[in-house]
């Protein structure tokens, strides 16, 4: 089963619209990014893990839910 890889660039715009989303509205659940960044689900963790590498974002973990926001 072929499976499509991302590039940094595509991880990198990713990046920028998670960035962008938790600055205009502050904390967010993963759930919440997933449907407002259309995106495959892959990606979008990719591109959190991209961000938490970078330092910009935090989990936190709240009532059973993941939430991530900007540092």
């Amino acid at each position: 089963m072929k499976q499509d890889i991302p590039s940094a660039e595509i991880v990198g715009l990713i990046s920028g619209k998670i960035w962008s989303s938790l600055h205009k509205n502050g904390k967010s659940s993963i759930t919440k990014l997933k449907t407002g960044i259309p995106c495959r689900a892959s990606f979008l963790y990719f591109a959190l893990g991209w961000l938490l590498r970078e330092d910009k974002i935090i989990f936190i973990k709240a009532d059973g839910q993941l939430f991530v926001q900007l540092k």
